[in-house]
């Protein structure tokens, strides 16, 4: 039993010493071995590689995929973080869908633990906002926590989409139709602005809920603008936030 710890706290201390920061442009290559001067060409990239506490630096670009970790971090101090690099604006443009309800949408965290998604540079101030999610197709949902804890998602603009594709909830912690996704837990919605649709004949014209907490508890919306829905811009049907 002795020996199994000891293992067990050597892989753990392994992990940690090897945490990198990666970086992704849309000039590189995903054959690269995603450092600065040699960066990856996709998010979906690092999004197969990150690991607890590596950094991708996202630079400025238009990239049609989403951010959908494969794995999770460890704990607050050992997170896996996507973060912009601040050399102008990352924009994500393309509506994913997912059978998976926690793997739906442009920032997919669901099913996570420990993922931070941050549109603040490295050494940058409160008002940046270099991420943007901005759909040219689906407005569905721009991402969600469904099933997932301690994520953070800061900085971030969240765009409206094309009117005429379908209803949006715009960010989910949790949804009352997805159920047996597991706890949705102590994640973190601050400094993001949401917009949505509020006005429309049909339901593929308007924002459903901007921000949806059903069936989420302790969960913290800190300093957003939420604007524009057809029902309520937070839904806080049987969720709760503090």
């Amino acid at each position: 039993m002795k020996q199994l710890l000891i293992f067990s706290l050597l892989i753990l201390v392994v992990q940690i010493v090897q945490a990198d920061i990666y970086h992704v442009a849309t000039s590189g290559n995903d054959s690269n071995p995603g450092t600065a001067a040699s960066p990856w060409k996709t998010i979906a990239r690092a999004n197969s590689t990150l690991r607890a506490g590596d950094t991708v630096l996202i630079h400025a670009g238009i990239y049609s995929e989403q951010i959908r970790p494969v794995n999770s971090g460890f704990s607050d101090t050992q997170r896996i973080v996507y973060r912009a690099a601040g050399d102008g604006d990352v924009v994500l443009d393309t509506f994913v869908w997912s059978k998976n309800y926690g793997g739906k949408g442009l920032i997919a965290l669901g099913g996570k633990e420990f993922v931070t998604v941050s549109g603040k540079s490295p050494g940058g101030v409160d008002s940046d906002r270099f991420i943007k999610l901005r759909p040219t197709n689906k407005t569905e949902i721009y991402g969600n926590f469904t099933g997932s804890t301690g994520c953070v998602v800061e900085n971030i603009t969240m765009e409206r989409g094309a009117r005429d594709i379908g209803p949006g909830r715009g960010w989910a912690f949790g949804d009352y139709w997805y159920k047996g996704l597991g706890e949705t837990k102590f994640n973190v919605l601050r400094k993001c602005e949401i917009y949505g649709y509020v006005k429309g004949n049909n339901a593929a014209e308007y924002t459903e809920d901007t921000v949806t907490l059903a069936n989420a508890h302790h969960n913290l919306i800190d300093n957003c603008y939420i604007g524009g829905a057809r029902h309520v811009a937070l839904n806080q049907n049987a969720g709760t936030t503090y």
